[in-house]
Order: C-alpha cells, then sequence, then structure tokens
C-alpha cells in the first residue's frame, strides 16, 4: 500500500489505460507493473445507466481466478486525484491486497472495489466503449496475452455511435467535476437520472433524462473541444 511517500493502486479496469489516467485529472504515475491478484475475479456489479453506461468494474474474491491489471505507483497527491475520480467514497471502497507481479515480486497495494450496498444481484454488461478502453488498456500495458484474448472474448453491449458518444461526454462532464472537486454535484445529477429510470414510466423517463443530460452534453462538448486546443497548442509550442 504505502512505500515510503508512494502508494501503490492496483489497476483493473479502465484505469488500466495511460490516455484514461491522464484525462482522470492528469493522473500520473511513477512506475507501472503489470501484476496477478490471485483468488480474484473481474466482475461487472455496479450499475450505471442503462442506455448509456449500464456497468462499471469491480473485483470479487473467488477462489482459484485471478485478475491481471496494473500496479500503479502514486505520490499521495496523484492517490487522491484518483480517488475522486472515481467519485469518492460514493461507488467504491478500497480494500488491501497482495499483487504478484510478473517479475514475482509480491506488492502491498490498494484495490477499488464496488461499496456492498451498490452492489447489483444482476449480472450486468458493460457497453463496448468500456470494454474497449480496458481491452486497449490491458494491451497496451502488456498484460498476458491469454488475459487479453479473455477480455476479447466477454460480452459487451453494442450501442450506437450516437450513443456511445453521448456516454462519453457525460463520463467526460462527471470526470472534470470529480476532478474540481464536486463531487456533491456529480453523485446528485447521477442519483437525478437513475430516479428518473428507476421511477418513471419509460418515455416520461427517457424525456426527463434527455432534459437533464442536455447541459451535461454541452458541457462534455465544450471540454473536448478544449482538449484538442491544447493538444494542438502543445504541438505548436
Amino acid at each position: 500500500m504505502n512505500e515510503g511517500n508512494y502508494i501503490w493502486n492496483f489497476a483493473y479496469g479502465s484505469n488500466m489505460h495511460p490516455l484514461k489516467r491522464l484525462q482522470r485529472g492528469e493522473i500520473k504515475a511513477s512506475e507501472t507493473l503489470p501484476g496477478v491478484l490471485d483468488n480474484w475475479c473481474l466482475v461487472f456489479d455496479l450499475p450505471g445507466l442503462k442506455l448509456l453506461e449500464p456497468a462499471m468494474a469491480s473485483i470479487s474474491p473467488q477462489l482459484g481466478h485471478q485478475v491481471h491489471g496494473v500496479l500503479l505507483r502514486l505520490e499521495p497527491e496523484e492517490f487522491e486525484k484518483l480517488i475522486r475520480s472515481e467519485g469518492g467514497s460514493e461507488y467504491y471502497e478500497l480494500i488491501p491486497c497482495e499483487v504478484r507481479t510478473y517479475d514475482h515480486q509480491i506488492i502491498q497495494a490498494l484495490a477499488f472495489k464496488t461499496r456492498p450496498d451498490k452492489v447489483t444481484l444482476h449480472p450486468l454488461i458493460p457497453s463496448k466503449r468500456y470494454m474497449t478502453l480496458i481491452r486497449q488498456g490491458a494491451k497496451l500495458s502488456q498484460l498476458d496475452p491469454q488475459y487479453c484474448q479473455w477480455l476479447d472474448g466477454l460480452p459487451h453491449r453494442e450501442a450506437s455511435y450516437l450513443v456511445s458518444l453521448l456516454g462519453s461526454l457525460l463520463i467526460e462532464f462527471l470526470l472534470f467535476c470529480n476532478h474540481r472537486g464536486w463531487l456533491k454535484l456529480s453523485r446528485t445529477y447521477m442519483k437525478l437520472l437513475r430516479w428518473c429510470e428507476a421511477q418513471l414510466p419509460l418515455l416520461v423517463s427517457t424525456i426527463a433524462q434527455g432534459v437533464l443530460l442536455l447541459p451535461a452534453l454541452l458541457m462534455g462538448i465544450i471540454l473536448r473541444l478544449l482538449g484538442r486546443i491544447g493538444i494542438q497548442t502543445q504541438h505548436l509550442l
């Protein structure tokens, strides 16, 4: 977990993707190591929004199974950024774990696991957008080819280009809020969207969610444009 002034985090989902970490508030790891968490399995038991992002990844104890991932060596400030990017303590809890690196070191780390009161009792299938991030992250992090092949075989929910775009813009907006420390805003926003989904008739729910999503999607577009301008400016300098 703690190593001097550093903290090891075991990333197994979209945080394996280096570009995703940068988008999550420019989280920078001083070292990355591929590793294995024995007797745990990768699950998708954190519900999101059915249409845009149905499920998020977590881990669950299960004898004989393994989760491959990336150990991120983070300074305390970077680790705090990571916690904020995951919504603080609203959705995940941190658990200590022993991770075996590919070169057979044992490292004490912290991993995010869905809070017990948030775990769904029904199987969930993640979006193609989300699974693509995980699959690309695993390959970019040079995880075991057999594990990458296993990830490729997991089911995902197909969606139109428009739905995938809306989902990515919503996530961008929520990450921006979390990075700025506006955790209460992002939590309240998601609770309203989920309430509409669960309590209202389908047609009314769709309209209500559309109205609620509009400002977030507009903000997501602005953030994306600003990000592209920033990248182009860096290339010019």
